[in-house]
């Protein structure tokens, strides 16, 4: 599929629900629901539309949690201080010498914290949306 802005509906959940049922027993799916979304009651498209908005709701909450710390590192490793020895571990690997110009520091529980502003928020891009991106192994290396 080539990239594309999201456009997420209850008519797409409910064609996707047809093409997966296409390779299963018919024993295994609700044969009133085989049929195109608008034929469908109000009941039945209640299901879609349910599913539908759990869905935005929860790219709208990654979406905020990576503009809230977007460029802003140190709030990140101040609300979630469980992953300051990780990016610390990672940081110390990373070549400082191309991202010279690129580094952040700050101190967080008397830690000094050097940072390449680029590679965390390319991390921190990888951890938000790390569901989706799940092909991406990389998502805790810095």
């Amino acid at each position: 599929m080539k990239p594309q802005p999201l456009d997420l509906e209850p008519e797409d959940l409910h064609n996707w629900y047809l093409e997966a049922t296409k390779e299963l027993n018919p024993d295994s799916y609700n044969p009133n629901a085989q049929k195109p979304f608008s034929e469908l009651t109000e009941e039945q498209k209640f299901i879609d539309k349910f599913i539908c908005e759990k869905i935005k709701q929860r790219i709208k909450s990654a979406c905020e949690f990576y503009l809230r710390y977007k460029d802003n590192a140190p709030l990140f490793l101040m609300e979630h201080k469980k992953y300051i020895d990780i990016i610390m571990r990672s940081e110390a690997k990373a070549n400082k010498m191309d991202d010279y110009y690129d580094i952040i520091d700050f101190v967080i529980d008397g830690k000094r914290i050097y940072l390449s502003s680029k590679r965390y928020n390319e991390w921190l891009f990888k951890f938000a949306f790390k569901a989706v991106l799940e092909g991406d192994k990389n998502v805790w290396i810095f």
